[in-house]
């Protein structure tokens, strides 16, 4: 049970920054979990630091952020969502 709460706690605070929103089945979170933790955590080290967690969240900012003005308007959001369609309508039971 703790290591589950873990991963939808990991899964809550990596979808703030990644932009993948909506609910998805039990294995789809907890696979994706371990994945977007695996990004962040750079060094390897088996922890994600602050300083990796900011980086990891500008990067995907960046990559969102398709005109390079330093802002995310709801139109590149959604190009950007549209774009990663398949990990938003991927469901697992």
């Amino acid at each position: 049970m703790k290591k589950l709460s873990y991963l939808l706690l990991l899964s809550a605070v990596t979808v703030s920054c990644s932009g993948h929103g909506g609910f998805h089945g039990k294995k789809f979170h907890e696979r994706h979990a371990a994945k977007y933790f695996d990004m962040m955590d750079a060094n390897g080290d088996g922890l994600v630091s602050k300083q990796e967690h900011k980086k990891f969240c500008s990067q995907k900012f960046t990559k969102i952020d398709s005109n390079k003005d330093h802002k995310i308007s709801k139109k590149e959001f959604s190009e950007y969502k549209k774009s990663h369609k398949k990990h938003y309508s991927k469901k697992d039971k």
